[in-house]
């Protein structure tokens, strides 16, 4: 299981940490947020990433930014994520933390 401790880069292992404190907390919202955040970063240090996690046909879904209410789009070239809804379980907010963790894992080392 990916730790956000081995995230290398102090910004996005921040959020992360933040993200995970915030579900401790029972607030799974802010945890999706702190990961959605932690995204945009990772987007920003590896642009392709934004190519890679936009949906398409030929991925599997599991390979992509989970869109569970949270949604990465691509908008004039820049990425955005837009919140279809203002609540989110637990269950969901670790999706959104052991995808952001595992991609900043398999791209910072």
């Amino acid at each position: 299981m990916a730790r956000y401790e081995d995230v290398k880069d102090s910004d996005v292992r921040t959020l992360l940490e933040q993200a995970t404190d915030s579900m401790r907390d029972g607030d799974p919202l802010t945890a999706v947020h702190a990961c959605c955040d932690a995204f945009l970063l990772l987007i920003e240090q590896q642009p392709n990433l934004l190519q890679d996690n936009l949906p398409a046909d030929e991925k599997s879904h599991h390979e992509q930014f989970p869109r569970l209410g949270a949604n990465l789009f691509e908008v004039n070239g820049e990425p955005e994520i837009r919140f279809e809804r203002e609540r989110f379980s637990l269950s969901e907010a670790i999706t959104y933390l052991d995808f952001t963790t595992d991609t900043a894992l398999r791209f910072r080392q």
